[in-house]
């Protein structure tokens, strides 16, 4: 992931209501993107918007922390 592309979607993550961020948060936290996004240097800013802004919905936050562990361990 470059930066531009990164600020994009992190621009793209503020700005988004509810339902689409939970279409957002869905696809960000598959397995392979989470890993191919930790791999990058910006994709990391990608994933920890993602976390802030879906704070507020349910299992959100969890669910991607729970793929950032099984692809840290």
């Amino acid at each position: 992931m470059q930066k531009f592309s990164s600020n994009v979607i992190e621009k793209c993550l503020d700005k988004a209501d509810d339902d689409m961020l939970m279409l957002y948060a869905e696809s960000l936290s598959d397995p392979e993107v989470v890993k191919s996004l930790a791999k990058s240097n910006y994709g990391y800013y990608v994933i920890q918007r993602t976390m802030n802004v879906c704070s507020h919905m349910e299992g959100v936050k969890e669910k991607i922390n729970e793929e950032l562990v099984k692809y840290i361990s």
